[in-house]
């Protein structure tokens, strides 16, 4: 396998990239309050709710994301609370983590189907948590594990779309994974 010769981003341009995104996209008040917050107490549950629950479009989201999760039911989770109790504290916050980041990096993608891309996330997602339940791992940590696994890709398509082009086009000549690809062309993993 022959890398290509020249390296869109060099590895050194790793910190120019993450401060590129950091300053292009400055976290949203929910995904602020969302990082404050940690799994302690009872209060955190209820602040997560009461977050989560003040951006309806964040709620729908997350609610979609459980009334996947949980196939057998017959009908969708109605409330954020049923989403917890159906998905955990770690999933819903990681989630709603990830869908504020994912809303953040919305707009025109010139490499990457945006909503390909975030379908597949959630699938990944479900099935870490699957995974991690036959395991006996910690199905929450999986879920949130799967859900940002790619998002990596997301910020290369918004901040560097030449470079995630050219280690696509290196990939499909190469017949290797994209990941691969990202990584000999770039200089640097999509997951770095």
């Amino acid at each position: 396998m022959t890398i290509v010769s020249h390296l869109p981003l060099e590895r050194s341009s790793l910190k120019e990239l993450t401060r590129a995104v950091l300053a292009s996209h400055p976290a949203s008040p929910i995904a602020s309050r969302l990082l404050e917050m940690t799994e302690e107490d009872e209060a955190s549950r209820q602040n997560l709710m009461h977050v989560v629950a003040s951006d309806r479009p964040l709620a729908g989201r997350l609610r979609h994301i459980a009334s996947s999760d949980a196939a057998s039911l017959a009908h969708p989770i109605p409330t954020i609370r049923h989403a917890m109790s159906a998905l955990g504290f770690r999933a819903v916050h990681s989630s709603a983590l990830a869908c504020t980041l994912i809303e953040a990096l919305t707009g025109s993608c010139s490499n990457l189907h945006f909503i390909t891309f975030w379908r597949h996330a959630v699938t990944v997602a479900m099935l870490s948590q699957v995974l991690a339940s036959v395991e006996q791992a910690h199905r929450d940590h999986a879920f949130a594990a799967g859900l940002l696994h790619n998002t990596g890709l997301l910020i290369l398509d918004h901040h560097a779309p030449a470079a995630l082009e050219a280690a696509s086009k290196y990939a499909e000549s190469q017949n290797i994974p994209l990941d691969e690809a990202v990584r000999l062309t770039i200089g640097f993993g999509e997951a770095e």
